[in-house]
């Protein structure tokens, strides 16, 4: 009986160590787009406030359509429309605790002011435990493997 817990034990965090990594992956692209947007944005005139509040919702959406089919690789019953307000509710307060990073770096560190991508990246670490966390227990906390039937 021991053996076989320390073999559950074994699989479940390999099975977390293993989501995590593509939560990290699917992070990095949401970042570069994120990033991306917010120096287009202010190239075009805007403050890097308003630009930052901008090219974070379509970072946020690729992220729950990718953290969804790849991440968690989820097959289960609700329907995206059921589940987007759950994944935008715990994003949002990922997306809080990133701005006020980024936001508090941007007002007190020089540096942050001209490399605003560092502001971007510090804001994401902060938040992504919270993100990865919040979207394995309460977004996607009913999936079911895909390929595989649930009983």
């Amino acid at each position: 009986m021991e053996k076989l817990v320390r073999f559950i034990k074994h699989v479940l965090a390999q099975e977390l160590s293993s989501q995590f990594s593509r939560f990290v992956i699917v992070g990095s692209v949401a970042f570069i787009i994120d990033a991306g947007l917010l120096r287009v944005f202010t190239t075009m005139g805007f403050d890097p406030y308003t630009g930052r509040a901008m090219s974070v919702p379509p970072a946020l959406l690729f992220g729950f359509i990718m953290n969804r089919r790849f991440t968690f690789r989820y097959d289960g019953h609700q329907r995206k429309r059921v589940q987007l307000p759950k994944y935008a509710a715990v994003q949002g307060v990922g997306a809080l605790i990133n701005y006020s990073i980024y936001a508090v770096l941007v007002a007190f560190v020089p540096l942050i002011s001209v490399y605003l991508e560092l502001g971007v990246a510090a804001g994401a670490i902060g938040a992504m435990l919270w993100n990865f966390a919040m979207a394995r227990a309460v977004v996607f906390s009913d999936r079911r493997i895909l390929g595989q039937k649930s009983q």
